[in-house]
């Protein structure tokens, strides 16, 4: 019977097992030697343990190397359905191309994962689909998960296995159903023809897969329309963490047209100060609803004129949605906040300022002093909100650029994404991100690749020649894909009548 936890403690269970692997003297032993870790994966008088630890090793020391993928997939076949779900997993792990989406802090260093949403995987993972397939409704927790995130990584490549993970929705386990619905979403509009069974799903005895199956249809987008009548029934679910994810998704499916519906629920969110981080998501959903979510400024008024500590994040939210939805009867608030102790604070207040009153001064000149000012956080805070606004975009970009190479993770993080964030107004941004082009840093390259397609063709002329080049010579996989991105789009641009 397999052994129900939730996502949090998947989560452990898994740090747990990766932990115990880098703890085995074998792992340690053998940690430059991909030889030695191929011999005891192969071995099968060898323990367990060890041979998963030795696949792990494999993922770092046998990249590139076809006879570890040759023992890799020859594993598949194993007796053991721990080792050949974790030999399933190095695999796919090992067969992704390249990336270039900003993701998260590499534990332990100043990098970042970069993805590529979706990332590209060679057919060699063919035959490690229906293995992870297995591993996802297999009993062991921790494997089930990795399998579980390995495939959501996979996405659209996984789509053979749509009928099957369909047919999973309905399996005796829980965990196995929540699963399923994540794994559907991440495949796409591939997998839109199991939007039924998800839909279905929100009918499940489980809060957690009612929640699931309604995160799963949100990242459907539009083409989940049918499902709306039936989320909006879901609303009212006895359950309130069901209620705001089915919420969320009425809103990325339906929008403002659906404001009145997920108005409650979210501002019960919104209220609910057990979980920031739903509060935050609540405020974020009401800046995509837009001024149709004007029923919430009383709110997130409140919100913002909270000084509880460790709420920075729910208070920027809170500003941001003011600013979408427009509704002037926010200005007073904002406009006290442009004196609030918190830069990020200030700044945030001070672009919803500018969208609400594109005109307002001093919301413009508190951006534009942060700016030049002594302090690093001060200056990143200004150069993040005057990019947001389309003002100073040449000296914000480099202040955001001195932060990416200065700062520590997470002003590295900030300041990348909103350097990816660009868009074609930016256009005053494109010599520095040529520049940076040749940057020492693989972020920084990759980042400034990512800038410049999204600035489009404004950035054609000056920009084509250095991404060419970029896009052939540059040593990293990761920056040279980006840079072939780049052109494309700028290819694309130039079509457009």
């Amino acid at each position: 019977m397999k052994f129900v936890t939730p996502p949090v403690v998947h989560s452990l269970i898994v740090n747990i097992a990766v932990i115990m692997f880098l703890a085995n003297p074998l792992f340690a032993a053998s940690a430059d030697d991909a030889a030695k870790a191929t011999a005891v994966l192969l071995d099968l008088n060898a323990k367990k343990y060890d041979r998963i630890a030795a696949a792990q090793e494999l993922e770092k020391s046998g990249r590139g190397s076809s006879q570890v993928a040759q023992a890799l997939t020859r594993t598949l076949g194993d007796s053991d359905p721990e080792v050949r779900g974790w030999a399933a997993v190095i695999l796919v792990h090992m067969s992704r191309r390249s990336g270039t989406d900003l993701a998260a802090p590499i534990e332990g260093t100043e990098q970042f994962f970069l993805t590529n949403g979706p990332a590209q995987y060679g057919a060699e993972i063919e035959p490690a689909l229906p293995i992870l397939l297995e591993a996802l409704r297999g009993s062991e927790p921790g494997l089930s998960l990795v399998a579980t995130q390995t495939l959501e990584a996979v996405g659209t490549a996984a789509s053979k296995l749509t009928g099957e993970l369909a047919k999973a929705l309905k399996d005796k386990v829980p965990s196995v159903r929540w699963e399923a619905a994540d794994v559907l979403a991440a495949i796409g509009p591939a997998a839109k023809d199991t939007i039924p069974d998800i839909t279905a799903a929100l009918q499940d005895t489980d809060p957690t897969v009612r929640k699931y199956a309604a995160s799963a249809l949100g990242k459907f987008g539009a083409s989940a329309k049918g499902s709306v009548v039936p989320l909006k029934n879901a609303l009212k679910d006895a359950d309130l963490d069901v209620r705001f994810h089915v919420a969320q998704a009425v809103v990325d499916i339906d929008g403002a047209p659906s404001a009145d519906a997920v108005l409650p629920v979210l501002l019960e969110s919104l209220k609910d100060h057990s979980s920031v981080s739903a509060q935050i998501i609540a405020a974020n959903a009401l800046s995509k609803i837009g001024p149709a979510a004007r029923g919430a400024v009383p709110g997130l008024v409140a919100e913002l004129a909270a000084e509880a500590k460790n709420k920075g994040g729910l208070r920027g939210a809170a500003a941001e949605a003011l600013g979408r939805i427009g509704d002037k009867s926010a200005i007073p608030a904002l406009a006290k906040a442009l004196s609030d102790e918190d830069p990020g604070i200030r700044a945030e207040a001070a672009v919803a300022l500018l969208r609400i009153d594109p005109k307002h001064r001093e919301a413009a000149e508190l951006l534009q002093s942060q700016l030049k000012g002594a302090d690093q956080d001060d200056r990143q805070a200004a150069a993040e909100g005057l990019l947001a606004a389309g003002l100073s975009v040449e000296p914000a970009v480099r202040v955001l650029l001195d932060a990416a190479h200065n700062g520590g993770k997470t002003d590295r993080f900030n300041a990348l994404s909103a350097l990816r964030g660009v868009r074609p107004e930016h256009a005053a941004a494109v010599p520095l991100l040529v520049e940076a082009l040749a940057d020492a840093d693989v972020d920084v390259r990759t980042t400034a690749a990512i800038g410049l397609g999204n600035i489009g063709l404004a950035a054609r002329t000056e920009a084509s020649p250095k991404l060419q080049q970029t896009s052939k010579q540059d040593p990293q996989e990761s920056v040279r894909a980006a840079a072939k991105r780049a052109l494309d789009a700028l290819d694309a641009g130039d079509r457009k009548p």
